[in-house]
């Protein structure tokens, strides 16, 4: 798990948040939110996703990418 600074981490936590507002707003129908409203215990999955998705060389280009919508986001407030 990245070690990430408390001034990161709460960029990435109101980046979610920004991306679960939107997606709740502009997207009346979707799926998983309306599966979860008949069974709050719905958990989503990533068909053909596994732990091995994600290579361990790509791993600095996400870390990079996350920093980066976090903080854009955090600037356009």
């Amino acid at each position: 798990m990245p070690n990430y600074s408390i001034a990161t981490q709460k960029m990435i936590v109101a980046a979610t948040m920004t991306l679960h507002n939107y997606v709740r707003l502009h997207d009346k129908e979707d799926l998983h939110f309306l599966r979860y409203e008949r069974d709050p215990d719905y958990v989503p999955t990533i068909p053909n996703a596994s732990d091995a998705s994600t290579t361990a060389e790509s791993g600095p280009n996400m870390d990079l990418f996350r920093h980066e919508l976090a903080t854009a986001i955090a600037l356009s407030w």
